[in-house]
């Protein structure tokens, strides 16, 4: 069992890279899920609004 670690820092960097990496991606796929599940909700919620208001005003 030699450590790895301490004789080649370029796999440090690499894993370090490899987290940047990915927890971008989590930020990048959890903001579009919520994105793609917050904005649809927000817009029909505006738009039955507007509705409601049309409908007062026509009667």
């Amino acid at each position: 069992m030699r450590p790895i670690f301490s004789e080649n820092p370029e796999v440090i960097n690499l894993l370090s890279i490899a987290g940047i990496i990915s927890g971008v991606h989590m930020f990048l796929i959890v903001g579009f899920l919520g994105f793609i599940f917050i904005i649809p909700p927000t817009i029909m919620f505006i738009l039955s609004l507007i509705d409601f208001s049309n409908h007062k005003t026509q009667q």
